[in-house]
């Protein structure tokens, strides 16, 4: 049984391919077998004026129903072929974007704070060093026309940069906290 099932199927697409075949040869057509592409090619020979010239008859050998062929689309333009049109103006481009200026670091305080004097004085004064040169300031002080002394204790003293206005700090052991 199975042998004759196999005979049968085989007979089928013999019969199938013999009548594409023959339904080709019928035709005429020398082409290859594929009709679509060789309507491609038939469509795109065809000058693209045949819009304008309306119906037109089709070219021998071709199907009766050609599509019509279409002016080509321009990509370079985009369009939305179903959207509405605004007349509005367009909106206005966003503000340039401003870089924030680099914060500048706390300059240095070109002095290190070198002890108190409290013993036998109204005002207590501070010893700030300065390379080799040792400054006695009082609160209220400008040294070198630069730096004020804002206050003293016993731990830190605390002077402004006049050109710059800020406060520095000036620990004990000499380092700024």
């Amino acid at each position: 049984m199975p042998s004759a099932r196999i005979s049968q199927w085989i007979l089928l697409a013999a019969a199938g391919a013999a009548s594409f075949y023959g339904a080709n040869w019928l035709a005429g057509s020398d082409d290859e077998i594929d009709p679509p592409a060789a309507l491609l090619r038939d469509v795109a020979a065809q000058p693209a004026t045949r819009a304008a010239e309306g119906p037109a008859s089709a070219p021998p050998g071709a199907p009766a129903a050609l599509p019509p062929a279409r002016p080509a689309i321009d990509a370079q333009t985009p369009s939305e072929p179903f959207g509405g049109r605004s007349w509005a103006p367009p909106p206005p481009p966003p503000p340039p974007v401003v870089q924030a200026a680099p914060v500048p670091a706390a300059p240095v305080a070109p002095f290190r704070f070198a002890g108190m004097l409290e013993q036998g004085t109204q005002a207590p004064a501070a010893f700030l060093a300065q390379g080799e040169v040792l400054h006695v300031v009082k609160t209220g002080d400008v040294i070198e026309g630069t730096y004020r002394v804002e206050s003293l204790s016993r731990s830190q003293v605390v002077i402004t940069n006049l050109s710059t206005n800020q406060k520095l700090t000036l620990g004990v052991a000499g380092e700024q906290p």
